[in-house]
């Protein structure tokens, strides 16, 4: 017989329904029990009505967290009253998951470092907030958000000091990855000084990684993949400088690599014009 009481405090990893999460939260189980849980995965159902906060009172030391299925509670990131009494614990949470999740965000996203999101498809702009800091971000990724127009505005964009790779797949309706949400922006300029991998596929509506007059700075950037974007021709409206030499992937796959100078519109149009000249075969790829 399983002996819960010495299986349990050593756990590190948890997947649970939103039953199984329900019954947790109104047992009386001893606050120690899940002390050793750094990772957990949590798949809705019509049991699952509640907030984050009461996950993060019994599960008090996560790292990561991973959300599907939470279309229907939109209270799930609610945060009326709760953020102060919370925010210690929303701080140790640096990695979030979510999956086919249509909830409204709260600001738990300001202590991540890692964020991805997969399959919401009620989303029209990810990150939107001006108000909040994602200045500890490392990673970005959103995969198959079929509504989604943008990615992030243009304020928030100058938050992500930290970021490092950035990553859009199957966006279908994207057409700029950064909305400009200010007026007047002559000679602005937004800088991601770590940002060492961007990589945007299967963009099918994509025209510009940003069409306002920004200048962008990416001043470690390393490698640069542009899959599957067929109405990309510029990629940005304004300047943008990066090293001498970044490893370019462009067209319909990703099979070979180009040098780009540190220009990336001039590098873009290039690669765009000579696509036309060689022709190119239709291109597509299931994300369903």
């Amino acid at each position: 017989m399983i002996d819960d009481d010495q299986i349990l405090p050593n756990l590190t990893e948890l997947s649970l329904c939103g039953k199984d999460v329900k019954m947790i939260l109104q047992a009386d189980f001893p606050q120690h029990l899940f002390g050793s849980l750094r990772d957990l995965g949590i798949a809705a159902d019509d049991s699952a009505c509640f907030p984050i906060w009461n996950v993060l009172e019994r599960f008090h030391n996560l790292e990561m967290l991973v959300l599907c299925y939470f279309s229907f509670h939109e209270e799930v990131f609610s945060m009326e009253g709760c953020l102060e009494k919370h925010v210690g614990k929303l701080a140790m949470i640096k990695e979030l998951e979510l999956c086919k999740q249509d909830s409204k965000f709260g600001p738990i996203f300001q202590y991540l470092e890692i964020l991805r999101v997969y399959h919401c498809q009620s989303l029209l702009i990810l990150l939107s907030s001006s108000s909040v800091s994602f200045g500890n971000l490392t990673k970005l990724v959103a995969f198959d958000c079929k509504k989604l127009i943008h990615l992030v505005t243009s304020s928030t964009a100058k938050t992500l000091a930290r970021l490092l790779s950035l990553c859009v797949y199957g966006c279908r309706a994207m057409t700029e990855v950064v909305i400009n949400d200010k007026d007047g922006v002559e000679k602005e300029e937004i800088v991601f000084p770590k940002l060492k991998r961007l990589e945007l596929r299967d963009l099918d509506s994509l025209t510009s990684f940003c069409s306002a007059n920004y200048t962008f700075k990416f001043p470690s950037l390393q490698d640069l993949s542009v899959i599957g974007c067929p109405k990309l021709k510029i990629f940005t409206t304004g300047e943008s400088s990066t090293p001498p030499r970044v490893n370019v992937w462009y067209g319909e796959t990703s099979n070979q690599r180009r040098w780009a100078s540190n220009d990336l519109n001039s590098t873009i149009q290039q690669l765009h014009a000579e696509k036309l000249l060689a022709g190119s075969s239709s291109y597509s790829v299931d994300y369903d």
